[in-house]
């Protein structure tokens, strides 16, 4: 299994950043639209595992979802990307109190699946939207630096989970948070996040960006990549699921590998825009 793991990653990571930095904007939206699209029906067969009677519910989902992607091709990102974004740190913070607080609160899913398919928009879009913005993004610093800047996130995601795993696996004994994920420790967490600001200030140096800054967006990212791991778990715990699909060999569905990425990417692409990188 471990072998299947690393093999499935090292095939996924040389994928994503040959499609980061050497695919124009086209191509690039293809293969990411590919994913979101699998993630978007990974997320349609968790509402229908909470609640089997809420097919208008999910299939509302998916019509928006598609919708909105599609909308996302005609409307420049830099139109809406502020005001999404601040919206999106708001849900966040939300899904946050609400992952502490659980289960409490689990019970108006069942009664209200509605609230899934609010909730799967509001992960998966914003995301999208940040990528297709970043793809093209012109620093008022450095020029073009888009396809570093995604590459920035996508390392600070990976650091953060490998660093947790080896971290938590020797060093682990204080749950993070109990009730959501039985493996996750607070010595994991504290791995992660060092391992992460060791190799990704590393890159973050290269490009000849403030450092301080840069140390500070670091740590805010990985700590929202943790919470976007735990907020999938969540919700996989409700619906019942191990993984949200098994189309990754030994990783699960596309949203197990990019829950962190959902609230990571966002969070981070707010800073770059309050900070005026």
């Amino acid at each position: 299994m471990l072998i299947q793991r690393t093999l499935t990653a090292i095939c996924l990571i040389a994928m994503l950043m040959a499609a980061i930095f050497y695919m124009d904007i086209v191509y690039f939206q293809g293969l990411f639209g590919v994913l979101f699209l699998i993630g978007a029906y990974e997320w349609f067969r968790l509402i229908l595992n909470v609640q089997p009677q809420a097919k208008v519910t999910a299939y509302l989902f998916a019509f928006l979802f598609s919708s909105l992607m599609l909308a996302s091709f005609v409307v420049a990102p830099q139109v809406y990307i502020q005001p999404v974004l601040i919206l999106t740190s708001l849900f966040w913070l939300t899904m946050l109190i609400w992952v502490v607080r659980y289960p409490c609160g689990q019970a108006c899913l069942q009664q209200y699946p509605v609230l899934l398919a609010v909730i799967g928009l509001w992960m998966l879009l914003p995301c999208w939207f940040c990528l297709n913005y970043l793809k093209l993004y012109q620093s008022s610093l450095v020029g073009n630096l888009g396809q570093q800047l995604i590459a920035v996130v996508f390392l600070i995601t990976i650091s953060a989970d490998t660093g947790a795993y080896f971290a938590g696996k020797t060093w682990g004994k204080h749950l993070l948070i109990r009730n959501v994920s039985p493996k996750k420790t607070w010595e994991g967490f504290a791995g992660g996040l060092a391992l992460t600001l060791v190799l990704v200030t590393g890159f973050w140096m290269q490009l000849g960006l403030p450092i301080v800054q840069g140390v500070l967006m670091i740590a805010v990212t990985a700590v929202a990549s943790v919470f976007g791991d735990l907020v999938e778990s969540m919700f996989k715990r409700q619906a019942n699921m191990k993984d949200s699909g098994s189309v990754l060999p030994g990783h699960g569905g596309v949203l197990d590998r990019i829950d962190s990425l959902l609230a990571a990417l966002p969070i981070f692409t707010l800073l770059v825009i309050l900070q005026g990188i």
